[in-house]
């Protein structure tokens, strides 16, 4: 069973600076993604309606997912690089 422990001043304020480090941090990525999604979302359903006027259906382009793979290629991994470079300093 779990017991709480009862946290001394320093750890309240620890915790108090990495939630604020978190959550800003968790934001501004939020911001990020929902600025890259709004574009990219609004454009592959244009691209989607066009095409059932045309009575195809369209599987996912391939110029969203190359995007969504050059996201994760070029600021998702650089930010786990620098991650690391944080801890070490």
């Amino acid at each position: 069973m779990a017991r709480y422990r009862h946290k001394s001043e320093e750890d309240l304020v620890w915790n108090g600076i990495r939630r604020t480090i978190t959550r800003t941090f968790d934001m501004a990525i939020a911001d990020a993604r929902e600025r890259a999604l709004n574009d990219m979302l609004a454009a592959a359903w244009e691209d989607y309606t066009v095409a059932l006027k045309r009575s195809a259906v369209l599987e996912l382009e391939a110029k969203y997912r190359s995007f969504a793979d050059a996201v994760v290629k070029d600021i998702v991994v650089p930010l786990e690089i620098s991650r690391a470079d944080l801890a070490e300093g």
